[in-house]
């Protein structure tokens, strides 16, 4: 049994050994580092910070992040030995050299080898403006320090000394603690915007699959901090994996929004894009018979909406009537698209608008037991009567669980045995989910059926 702990979190619990693996195997992949210009929090995102960025070797000393064990009371130490030796982001510019990154280079016609190339670098590395580039700043080091901290030359020599977290904020240290902010720049990397999007022309070209979602996302990668007395008292957040979880499913349905909307996008002889649609809508095998009647009939495809759908067990279980409202205005959206009516960028609009504040209000949500139950009991609900018949929503709603159980467990909301047939349960969703290839709607929905009745 492996326990389903956060950053150096303790569980009374714990759930099925495969537990971290299949999250691990959902999260990991090519790193796509896409960009916005600033986040909810305010904070301009560190691509596009305008400090100098002095390169991860700045980090590196014995004395300050380079030890090769952790310890020290205030902070590891550890952190550069643990991305460097244990974090994807470490490799990212590595993966550019494979003869994967090769063939989708030379699929897109590239004048330059993927390596050297913008449109991969800025994925793959900490991109920035050469004029923001210090002496030991190396676009090989990857996404490193600074593509999640910001760019250090400003609060390098005092945020290890008696400067406060606020004082290193104001600085240009980016707010990574900050759900809100952290969603913002992991979505900017692995779900995209304006300035940079992994489009159906990318994908086309043998670009892997993109799937995001925040909370898992955070706990696979290598934990390089101790969220502990000290880190509060430092007036750093300790979000919950719920809130976490909410506050990224906002801020990737923000991002749909944003891309329908996008007159840069999607223009290339299709709208909406391709990308934004679910890949395996599309891409399984003739012979799997996977309709079903809905309101748009057979042979129209839906948008990858499963962020919207799983934000609409947030929203409803907080506000019945916003929930409801989503639900209406999604299906009048998709109602446009497929009969191309003109209607739906305006539902678009409207939709970016509820996204945006549905952000804050999350940000500022104090999980309780009970809107998790409903939450989490409305997730396995439509997973258990077929509504997630596509591979993506069947993914999400599979983290989803796994994010409300965790802070529920936190909450002491389960005894023993409850615990124990939820593992099982959970087990069966995680089994059902791990392979995109081999996914089955029909395996998924009776998983589904088994947490819904085995939740308490």
């Amino acid at each position: 049994m492996s326990s389903i702990v956060g950053p150096n979190q303790e569980r009374m619990f714990a759930l099925p050994e495969d537990f971290g693996a299949v999250r691990r195997s959902m999260a990991l992949g090519l790193l796509c580092a896409v960009t916005t210009v600033s986040a909810a929090s305010g904070d301009p995102l560190p691509i596009v910070d305008g400090r100098k960025h002095l390169g991860v070797k700045s980090c590196a000393a014995s004395a300050c992040h380079g030890k090769t064990s952790g310890g020290n009371a205030t902070v590891r130490q550890d952190e550069y030995p643990t991305w460097l030796r244990h974090d994807a982001h470490a490799r990212a510019f590595e993966v550019l050299h494979s003869a994967e990154s090769k063939r989708i280079a030379r699929n897109l016609g590239l004048k330059r080898p993927a390596h050297r190339s913008d449109e991969c670098l800025d994925c793959h590395s900490d991109n920035v403006p050469k004029a923001f580039r210090g002496p030991e700043f190396s676009l090989e080091d990857g996404v490193g320090c600074e593509a999640c901290h910001g760019g250090s030359a400003d609060w390098l020599g005092s945020h290890y000394g008696e400067a406060t977290h606020s004082e290193n904020r104001k600085a240009g240290l980016y707010p990574t603690d900050d759900p809100k902010a952290r969603a913002e720049l992991c979505a900017s990397c692995h779900v995209g915007d304006a300035r940079r999007f992994v489009d159906h022309r990318i994908m086309g070209a043998g670009h892997p699959r993109m799937s995001f979602e925040l909370d898992t996302f955070s706990q696979v990668q290598p934990a390089h901090f101790d969220v502990d007395a000290d880190y509060r008292e430092r007036g750093k957040t300790a979000a919950p994996a719920a809130q976490v979880w909410a506050v990224g499913q906002a801020v990737m349905a923000r991002s749909l929004f944003d891309a329908l909307l996008d007159p840069k996008r999607g223009r290339h002889g299709a709208w909406p894009e391709f990308v934004l649609f679910d890949c395996h809508s599309c891409h399984h095998p003739m012979s799997d018979k996977r309709y079903r009647p809905n309101a748009l009939g057979p042979g129209l495809v839906r948008l990858n909406d499963s962020s919207v759908r799983m934000l609409g067990h947030a929203v409803t279980a907080l506000d019945t009537e916003a929930g409801r409202s989503l639900e209406l205005r999604m299906a009048t959206l998709v109602q446009a698209m497929s009969s191309g009516n003109g209607a739906a960028e305006n539902e678009a609009r409207v939709l970016l608008s509820f996204t945006k504040k549905w952000i804050d209000k999350l940000g500022a949500w104090k999980p309780d037991a009970e809107s998790l139950r409903r939450i989490a009991q409305g997730v396995a609900r439509d997973g258990a009567r077929g509504a997630y018949r596509d591979y993506a929503d069947a993914e999400q709603a599979t983290m989803a669980i796994q994010a409300l159980s965790e802070t529920l467990l936190d909450l002491g909301a389960f005894d023993r045995d409850q615990v124990a047939r939820l593992s099982g349960a959970i087990d069966q969703v995680l089994k059902a989910t791990e392979d995109d290839e081999r996914f089955r709607p029909d395996t998924a929905e009776r998983a589904f059926e088994e947490v819904l009745k085995s939740f308490p």
